[in-house]
């Protein structure tokens, strides 16, 4: 989800740091569009990562040491983006592209050259040349490059066709005494998650019942012996529920359903992320301590937190779902028909068909026992999908 204001737009959390313990360099790709979506016109080591406004500049801002996203921005003028750059410190890697619709941007034109036409202002892009933007103001605009530097992999290009532009930059590789730090995002939930901590770290049922701090030792402990834990970047929990590992396509973040963020920080019924960013950036007192007293309810729950619209684009707004022994079926939101489930099959079957007709009601019985005599919370929710 984006914060916006006035002119600008944001994502719910900007900072990101790519599989930081195996990072030897960084590689950003700028174009204007994509068939993915608006968010991937700027990725940064195939993270997708601008922040986006209907005819806007997607500018993102990233640490020359560490290769971390810091900020992810989106304007509604170059007017904005030259104010928001006198913010940023020298030599932040700048990625920004800009992509208009014809008819929306030609009531933009004549305030743009109003409000930035000195190409002053943005001098301390080294290679970037806004005089070039305001000439041909409906084409497509690139840039990567550092803020008063000039570096000989800096790229600026205006074009009338969508195009990539790509660079490379090379990083020394993280030693042992790299400082990282797991930063925690309260009432925050990321795009997909990779996998559940590993039984062998700390088993299911113990992951249900640990504590933040009892759970913040098992990742540790994963990150440290598990041969397979190099592109993690971090996790996410709450009370009740297991550790979800995350990678690369966890960001963007999304606010969680639930709790204000206010109200989040002392509630451990919300989603936490927890992920890794430059020692210098997390605050001090951001930390898991241990405590006596748990609010687990020791119920299970298994609601893998993902994005609703993945599933609402896979099957639609809202789904039928049958209520106890009532043969009326209720017509529920797809994020609540399916919440609390660890794993959602997709059964298709139809009517005309032998076998299915034979399969199903073996399948309801299976599901039921599952239900009734097994347990309550097994996580499995299955959806019918008919012909």
């Amino acid at each position: 989800d984006d914060k916006a204001s006035a002119g600008e737009t944001s994502f719910w959390v900007e900072s990101f740091l790519p599989s930081p313990r195996c990072q030897t360099d960084m590689t950003i790709a700028v174009r204007p569009n994509t068939a993915e979506g608006k968010s991937w016109s700027i990725q940064v080591n195939g993270v997708p990562c601008a922040a986006t406004l209907s005819n806007g500049v997607a500018v993102v801002i990233v640490d020359e040491v560490s290769g971390c996203i810091l900020q992810s921005k989106a304007f509604v003028d170059w007017s904005s983006v030259a104010s928001f750059l006198d913010t940023v410190p020298d030599g932040r890697i700048v990625a920004l592209c800009s992509f208009a619709d014809d008819e929306e941007e030609e009531k933009k034109e004549s305030t743009n050259k109003i409000n930035c036409s000195d190409n002053s202002k943005f001098g301390r892009l080294g290679g970037f040349d806004y005089d070039k933007v305001t000439s041909s103001p409906k084409d497509f605009v690139s840039f990567i490059g550092r803020l008063a530097f000039h570096p000989t992999w800096s790229s600026f290009h205006v074009s009338s066709e969508s195009s990539l532009m790509e660079v490379s930059i090379q990083f020394d590789k993280p030693t042992a005494s790299t400082a990282y730090k797991l930063r925690s995002e309260k009432n925050t939930v990321p795009a997909a998650v990779y996998s559940r901590l590993p039984d062998h770290i700390m088993p299911l049922n113990t992951q249900l019942l640990a504590s933040n701090y009892q759970k913040r030792v098992a990742f540790e402990a994963y990150m440290e012996k598990d041969s397979n834990s190099s592109s993690i970047v971090g996790y996410t929990t709450r009370s009740d529920a297991p550790v979800y590992l995350i990678q690369n396509s966890a960001f963007p973040f999304r606010t969680a359903n639930g709790p204000t963020q206010a109200n989040a920080e002392s509630d451990d019924s919300s989603w936490t992320t927890y992920h890794y960013l430059p020692d210098a950036i997390v605050p001090d007192d951001d930390v898991v301590e241990e405590q006596n007293n748990s609010k687990n309810s020791g119920t299970p729950n298994f609601d893998i937190p993902i994005a609703d619209d993945y599933f609402m684009g896979l099957l639609g707004s809202q789904l039928l779902v049958k209520n106890g022994n009532s043969s009326t079926p209720t017509l529920l939101d797809t994020p609540n028909a399916l919440t609390n489930s660890r794993l959602i099959a997709l059964y298709f079957s139809a009517s005309w068909c032998g076998p299915c007709r034979g399969f199903t009601p073996m399948l309801i019985e299976f599901h039921n026992v599952l239900k009734e005599e097994v347990a309550s919370s097994h996580g499995l929710e299955i959806v019918f999908v008919s012909s």
